[in-house]
């Protein structure tokens, strides 16, 4: 785990066992649904790939001086990977949308996590590398920017 999933779960813990002071009853049960989140395999497995996405994404922002921020056209999916994946992003932020508006965080936090095997099977099959072709491999790279953003937003919103 990073620092940040670290400091998330440590605030969690002392939410929920009410060490944090000012914590209401809505920061309790989200830490209790962090907590509890971030103790299935299923979060380890989509953190795992939500870290190797950032890290590919960062990498070539770096290499190429820019970021990939936009919305990916979905015309330039020629992979069933990267449809499914839009797709299901599409649906994961719809549904956490409406489960956060009902403080359903554990809903949310497990609606964003069942894009993790679509992302691992993007993330095998889709190349993002210098050997892709120009307009493929950056609507690709937004794609993955797109994740990066979604994964964010819920976590802010948490």
């Amino acid at each position: 785990m990073n620092e940040r999933q670290v400091s998330a779960m440590e605030f969690a813990d002392a939410a929920h066992a009410g060490r944090v002071k000012a914590a209401s009853d809505t920061s309790r049960r989200l830490a209790a649904a962090i907590r509890d989140f971030f103790s299935t395999p299923e979060a380890a497995t989509f953190l795992d790939n939500v870290e190797q996405a950032d890290e590919v994404l960062a990498g070539e922002e770096s290499r190429d001086g820019r970021d990939y921020r936009g919305k990916p056209n979905p015309s330039l999916y020629v992979l069933k990977e990267e449809r499914e994946l839009a797709i299901a992003l599409v649906l994961a932020r719809q549904e956490a949308d409406k489960a956060m508006e009902t403080d359903d965080f554990q809903q949310a936090l497990h609606a964003i996590a069942a894009l993790g095997p679509l992302l691992a099977a993007f993330l095998r099959n889709a190349r993002v590398d210098a050997h892709a072709p120009g307009e493929l491999r950056e609507n690709r790279l937004k794609l993955l920017n797109e994740i990066r953003e979604g994964t964010r937003a819920v976590g802010a919103a948490a």
